[in-house]
């Protein structure tokens, strides 16, 4: 069983961040924890993060090991995240992206300047219909 929750119809813009201790960007229903006890049942259908816009943002350093953009749907059972909009983002001295379980989005002049270890900044899993636009990739790679 999954905990985690949704949210739809945001907007997150201007903003500069620096010295990420964890993801700038998590969309996840895969929170869990051991010490819950849940005895009420499930709803009937999932929770999703969806119509989301990123804009204008950039990121400076994130410790550890965890993805500088992280989206984490449930694909084997269907749920997918969707509506995600990423624009004019530009991130540095950052771990990869780790999109799986992610429909209908868009990733518009998202700039990887340095990706820690020099490790491609996308690691993509199971997602359907994600458009990258303008400048997504490490400025040093040329995959537009």
């Amino acid at each position: 069983t999954y905990n985690g929750g949704g949210g739809r119809d945001i907007l997150f813009r201007d903003t500069a961040m620096r010295d990420v201790a964890k993801e700038p960007f998590i969309f996840t229903l895969r929170y869990r924890d051991e010490n819950v006890r849940l005895d009420y049942p499930p709803a009937e259908s999932s929770a999703l993060f969806r119509d989301i816009t990123i804009r204008n943002v950039s990121v400076e350093k994130t410790r550890g090991e965890h993805p500088s953009i992280e989206v984490q749907g449930v694909p084997d059972k269907g749920i997918f995240h969707e509506r995600l909009t990423f624009e004019d983002v530009t991130l540095r001295d950052v771990n990869p992206a780790h999109l799986d379980g992610l429909q209908d989005s868009v990733f518009r002049n998202v700039v990887f300047e340095s990706v820690n270890g020099g490790a491609d900044p996308w690691k993509l899993g199971e997602n359907r219909e994600l458009i990258f636009d303008g400048s997504t990739q490490n400025q040093d790679q040329d995959h537009d």
